[in-house]
């Protein structure tokens, strides 16, 4: 599938690349493809024995114009599809102009929605704009369920950084990155966890069972763990990745970005309260955004492709034959 300018989705043969164009297809996304696009990846989910393709949308460009962040949730079977607006979420279709009285929330992030299958349901971060813990929905990460559906007028569940209006006033977007899902270290107090980074270079916890720790949406605050500085600093635009080191079953946490690449290490406290450490880091020159893990294996790029091994940090090899920023 590609999402392209006509704000559509469109379904493609892998092989052929012959079209479908019955069930509905191509399907829109937004009825504001001049205000709206898809920044993030087009993703999919199987649940209930039903596969799930999720397209997420925010500004175009920018914080211009008329837009709402939202997600759109495609049964691939039937080409059913259900919405879920970052503004004004107790309306549960595409929004037209004006249909909303408050814009932005852009859900941008590069991994567009993270699919959690512990609980069969998809968690995603939205950008800056208006939050009022009802049905507006900015810096937050937020939970729905895998086949789109939500509560009546908001998500499952919402995680809202208390300093969210100086995030917002600061353009300082939470969802610039997406959740990343950390394998949980035996005998923690949460038994899910996710990491969250944004423009404002911190590192959060949270509890992807109860993501403000109240058991309800709306509320702010409530980390699992104590807000940290990406080790590096500078804001995180790409997303970072986690590897399990099965010698000892420790989880790492990867944050790439203009200033460096960082190594972090979930660990407990004596109560067996989770939190992140530092450990190796790499300047500027080598870092880049959306560190990658294959193989055991923790490649990067920024003027040249690097491979190291994660744990140690060594570099393992490096070429200037694929090059970028």
């Amino acid at each position: 599938s590609s999402d392209l300018l006509d704000g559509k989705v469109h379904k493609l043969a892998a092989g052929t690349g012959n079209e479908t164009l019955t069930s509905g297809w191509p399907i829109a996304v937004t009825l504001k493809p001049q205000n709206e696009k898809t920044s993030g990846a087009i993703g999919f989910a199987q649940s209930g024995g039903n596969t799930y393709l999720y397209v997420v949308s925010g500004g175009y460009p920018g914080d211009c114009c008329d837009y709402q962040g939202h997600v759109t949730t495609i049964d691939l079977a039937t080409g059913a599809q259900k919405v879920f607006n970052a503004n004004c979420s107790d309306m549960k279709a595409h929004l037209d102009i004006g249909d909303c009285s408050t814009m932005q929330n852009a859900v941008w992030a590069r991994p567009g929605v993270v699919y959690h299958a512990a609980n069969d349901a998809i968690y995603f971060a939205t950008g800056n704009g208006n939050w009022n813990g009802s049905t507006n929905w900015s810096e937050s990460i937020l939970r729905i369920n895998a086949d789109g559906s939500s509560a009546a007028t908001g998500p499952v569940d919402s995680y809202t950084p208390a300093n969210h209006g100086s995030l917002d006033g600061g353009d300082t977007d939470v969802g610039s990155t997406g959740p990343v899902i950390l394998a949980s270290p035996k005998g923690a107090t949460f038994a899910h966890l996710a990491a969250q980074s944004g423009k404002d270079g911190k590192l959060r916890l949270v509890d992807l069972d109860n993501l403000s720790g109240t058991g309800t949406p709306g509320n702010v605050g409530g980390e699992a763990g104590p807000i940290i500085s990406v080790p590096q600093g500078g804001p995180v635009f790409g997303q970072p990745s986690t590897f399990v080191d099965h010698a000892d079953e420790t989880t790492g946490l990867f944050v790439g970005n203009g200033s460096g690449l960082s190594a972090l290490k979930l660990v407990l406290d004596g109560s067996h309260n989770p939190s992140l450490a530092s450990g190796w880091q790499k300047p500027s020159s080598e870092g880049g955004h959306s560190p990658l893990i294959a193989n055991a294996v923790l490649f990067s790029q920024r003027g040249g492709l690097r491979a190291y091994d994660p744990v140690k940090g060594s570099l393992l090899w490096s070429t200037t034959r694929i090059s970028g920023q």
